[in-house]
């Protein structure tokens, strides 16, 4: 079956968010009084926060909620617009969109905070949805969620779609549903963390989704 659906993620796919996220993260970790170097903090760019503060930081739930709460302190008005779209993102849409492709985002991202980034970079008119993860620093949502309410909202199956992302809970959340995922290189993945996370492609940049051969081979694995 052609899968005309493509989903993206978009911190370290579509948009460089690393500065504000880590300037955000060093914020919440100061405020709680917890030493830290802000340049190990890259490890939080991409997957859920609270598995993150859970994880990198010995933190229970109580914690991390806190954590998550002084962090949007800081990200909802200055760290959200520390941010840069990278440069092939139009030009790629523009021409998945022309082929025939419909196109989503799949983030962990606070769905309200990515609509808000979308639209600072003019992007939002390339997706028929933009499904994120709820405010409530409460509620623990997994990659894999995020990806069901995004085919859910677009009326199609995983078998329908492909998955493009950064890191490897892109990756895990895409073979959960059995859906063929694509690595990205320039992102915030470690060095052999998208193969390791069961890749089924990886490229080095966006734009080799221009590229009929590969998009078309992609779309029908």
């Amino acid at each position: 079956m052609e899968k005309k659906v493509i989903l993206f993620d978009l911190d370290g796919t579509l948009t460089d968010s690393a500065d504000g996220i880590i300037k955000s993260v060093s914020y919440a970790l100061s405020k709680m009084g917890i030493e830290h170097n802000p340049e190990e903090l890259v490890c939080f760019v991409g997957p859920p926060l609270m598995d993150s503060f859970m994880t990198f930081y010995k933190m229970d739930e109580i914690q991390s909620r806190e954590a998550i709460r002084l962090y949007r302190e800081r990200y909802g008005v200055t760290g959200i617009f520390e941010n840069r779209m990278y440069e092939d993102v139009p030009e790629t849409m523009n021409k998945l969109l022309n082929d025939g492709y419909r196109l989503g985002i799949a983030t962990c991202k606070p769905e309200k905070f990515a609509k808000i980034v979308c639209d600072k970079f003019d992007m939002t008119k390339y997706f028929e949805t933009i499904c994120g993860t709820a405010m409530d620093a409460g509620v623990q949502t997994t990659k894999a969620e995020v990806i069901a309410d995004a085919l859910g909202r677009l009326g199609v199956s995983a078998s329908e779609a492909v998955m493009v992302g950064d890191r490897h809970h892109d990756i895990e959340g895409a073979k959960s549903h059995n859906m063929t995922s694509v690595g990205v290189t320039y992102g915030y993945a470690r060095a052999g963390e998208l193969e390791s996370a069961g890749a089924d492609y990886i490229i080095d940049s966006l734009k080799e989704l221009t590229d009929r051969e590969l998009i078309t081979r992609i779309c029908h694995a």
